[in-house]
């Protein structure tokens, strides 16, 4: 019988121990360390595939009646509910059904050119959502709010506590590269010190001695810690330059205070270079408009990356910390009951099946078509045409 391919998540290490509030993971020397249950699954594990009977993975025609073991549903947004301005047909009847079915809807996109209240909005102009919903931005998940999360609780010293490349958000800066909704969300949890590309050189074009001779990017006397790529519609070599330069740098210094010098307040601490944090909003290799395909987030961070020789931590799909977030700050603890709705199966599709929830490939309103399941190796729970179908008699 022939076999397919399906994601699973592979353990890196030996053994760990379960704890209330994450985990603890152990090293062949017997050292651990905390993991936060949110990060538990990016940091911690890769996604590799696994062999699986194909007559058991076919997707299934989506039927309505199945939303009876459905609680909540995810949207993504482009190519899904929407293309660009141009709205899919029906999508503002199937999220009313779902509401007055008592299901829990949210939204999760890639797109980190806005903010979550500017996606509120929009949901709410378009009348997709009654300009009267007491659904907000604490309903829709970005992956400029997945960043900002991410640097704010996982890899800051809110989380590290005295890690040395922990990120310290009171005495360091942080730089993005993309819309203005990575630097809206990152104010609104409460950063205060971020350069964003758009502004400190906007479209300028410098020439390689002007790069060469451009000072390091500095805020309120704050040398930056931490670089957020994402989807930048206005991109240049010049804000490649600089984010290159700030990632290869090693400028950043952490400082290390020996008992003795904390005991007789020597200011004399020994330091050392420390790496950049590098954070990807995404990865989308493509950007769905109406009669074209546009280069998307991925394509950007790809060039920086090839350029630095650093990898970034993706917080966006396909990885599920956007959706672990999502689950988190709604108390939704049963995944098998959670419906992740898309138009890509290598973000939204493989975002879902690598959370454990039941997925729905919309097939004529996105990226994919059912043709591409086969090709891609990738494979939802159900299919349907559009999201008008999901609710469909």
């Amino acid at each position: 019988m022939a076999l397919q391919q399906r994601a699973v998540c592979i353990n890196l290490h030996d053994s760990h121990t379960e704890h209330e509030s994450g985990v603890i993971h152990h090293d062949d020397r017997g050292k651990h360390k905390y993991v936060s249950p949110l990060l538990h699954s990016q940091s911690q594990s890769l996604i590799q595939p696994a062999d699986v009977d194909s007559d058991f993975i076919q997707p299934i025609e989506w039927n309505p009646s199945y939303l009876n073991d459905i609680d909540a549903v995810i949207f993504d947004c482009d190519g899904v509910l929407w293309q660009e301005d141009t709205l899919v047909a029906d999508a503002d009847k199937t999220l009313d059904r779902l509401l007055k079915q008592g299901k829990t809807i949210l939204f999760c996109s890639n797109n980190s050119g806005k903010s979550r209240k500017s996606y509120i909005e929009k949901l709410k102009k378009t009348n997709l959502l009654s300009a009267d919903s007491s659904i907000d931005e604490r309903y829709f998940y970005s992956s400029s709010y997945a960043s900002a999360h991410y640097l704010l609780y996982e890899a800051s010293v809110n989380n590290k506590g005295n890690d040395v490349n922990a990120f310290d958000p009171a005495n360091e800066a942080a730089f993005t590269v993309g819309g203005s909704g990575i630097g809206e969300e990152l104010r609104t949890l409460g950063f205060q010190h971020v350069i964003e590309a758009n502004t400190y050189v906007g479209t300028k074009h410098l020439s390689r001695s002007e790069l060469i001779n451009l000072p390091l990017p500095r805020i309120n006397d704050k040398d930056v810690g931490a670089v957020i790529v994402g989807i930048d519609d206005t991109f240049t070599y010049t804000k490649c330059s600089i984010a290159t330069t700030l990632l290869t740098s090693n400028h950043r210094t952490s400082h290390d205070i020996t008992s003795n010098q904390a005991s007789n307040g020597s200011s004399n601490n020994a330091s050392r270079n420390k790496e950049v944090i590098f954070i990807s909003t995404n990865q989308d290799r493509t950007l769905p408009t109406p009669g074209h395909i546009l280069p998307g987030g991925g394509s950007i961070v790809h060039m920086i990356s090839i350029s630095s020789g650093r990898k970034p931590v993706n917080v966006g799909k396909p990885e599920p910390y956007m959706l672990q977030l999502a689950m988190s700050e709604h108390k939704i603890s049963d995944s098998s009951r959670v419906l992740m709705v898309g138009d890509r199966l290598d973000t939204d599709i493989l975002f879902g099946n690598n959370s454990g929830c039941k997925t729905l490939l919309v097939t004529e309103s996105g990226i994919n078509r059912r043709d591409d399941i086969a090709k891609e190796n990738i494979y939802p729970t159900y299919v349907a045409k559009t999201v008008a179908d999901l609710c469909k008699s």
